[in-house]
């Protein structure tokens, strides 16, 4: 799997709590072995959030890069 597809899992899997986009880059890393930047991984985040009707990603501290996934209405 590559960075990309596991962003996707990640997310998929994600529980609809607060989560830091540092965590998110360093999860994906840690799961492919790879070092990216992190915003490579928010941006793969925002394409997962475009690709998802049932779920979005919003964004809760800008100033500490805190998102959380939450259920669309």
């Amino acid at each position: 799997m590559n960075a990309k597809q596991i962003t996707f899992e990640v997310l998929d899997t994600l529980p609809e709590v607060p989560f830091s986009g540092a965590y998110l880059a360093d999860k994906v890393c840690d799961i492919e072995g790879r070092i990216h930047y992190p915003d490579t991984i928010l941006r793969y985040m925002r394409e997962w959030r475009k690709k998802r009707e049932k779920f979005d990603i919003v964004l809760v501290d800008k100033k500490k890069s805190i998102y959380k996934k939450i259920k669309r209405s």
